[in-house]
Formats: C-alpha cells, sequence, structure tokens
C-alpha cells in the first residue's frame, strides 16, 4: 500500500465510461444528430443538459457507450489535433464512403483517409470538431 491509496478507495470495482462528450462546431447540433442517426444511434428521450456554456444532446445505441454532442454558446474554435473517437463497423470503407456522400448532399465537405489496419479516418470540420475513425469488426481485422 502507498501513501495514496486511500485517495482511491471509494472508486471499488464499478467505474466505467458513462459517455464521451464530442464538441460540435458552432451551430452545427441539429447536423451532428442526423448524422449520428444515420449511424445507428438515438437521441435519448430525456438526458441533454444545457447552460451558459451552450446546449448538449445525448446519442444512444444498444452495446455502446452513450455520446454526448456538445454546441458552444458562441463560436468557440478548437482546432483539429490528434483526439478522435472511434466507431466500430461491419465495413470501414463502406460507411466512410456514405458519410462523405451523406455531408456533400448537405453542401459539407467530408474527407476519408485510410490507416493501417483496415481503418478509415473521416473528417467533417464543419460539423465534428475531431475525426471519427471507423474500425472494423474485431473478428474483420
Amino acid at each position: 500500500m502507498t501513501i495514496y491509496d486511500d485517495l482511491f478507495d471509494g472508486v471499488g470495482n464499478s467505474v466505467a465510461v458513462d459517455h464521451v462528450a464530442i464538441h460540435v462546431a458552432f451551430g452545427m447540433l441539429i447536423a451532428a444528430t442526423t448524422l449520428f442517426k444515420k449511424l445507428g444511434y438515438t437521441v435519448h428521450p430525456t438526458r441533454k443538459a444545457s447552460g451558459d456554456w451552450g446546449k448538449a444532446i445525448f446519442m444512444v445505441k444498444d452495446g455502446s457507450v452513450s455520446i454526448q454532442l456538445t454546441d458552444s454558446a458562441n463560436e468557440t474554435v478548437i482546432p483539429m489535433n490528434e483526439n478522435h473517437f472511434g466507431l466500430t463497423v461491419d465495413e470501414p470503407l463502406t460507411v466512410a464512403s456514405a458519410i462523405q456522400e451523406w455531408a456533400r448532399r448537405g453542401g459539407v465537405e467530408a474527407e476519408f483517409e485510410s490507416v493501417p489496419g483496415g481503418k478509415y479516418f473521416v473528417t467533417i470540420p464543419r460539423i465534428l470538431t475531431m475525426p471519427i475513425e471507423l474500425v472494423p469488426q474485431p473478428e474483420k481485422q
């Protein structure tokens, strides 16, 4: 036992990821919500938040961690960096192409690139402030 062990006594074995928060581009909460609906998520009927900081909608899907889509109250610019979130899908290239076409039809530019392991990064800077990494299902890797 170290001197700091007692600080975490209340954690126990029940720690789990409740949700992942994704900051969306200013004013693009509806577009981001629509995208996640296309990916099989639904809007949580009662879980949402708002305040001086902006507003958030929670998206849920069976077998997945909830996603909090957050739109700030002002035009905060968050530069793209190495942050991203991964989604497992059956066919990453097919999904990447579908997202790109969906964005194009909405007048928004989306790009994707192949990365090792059959994965694809999809970037939609006008809607999301971080890329989506599409990862093949474990049995397909």
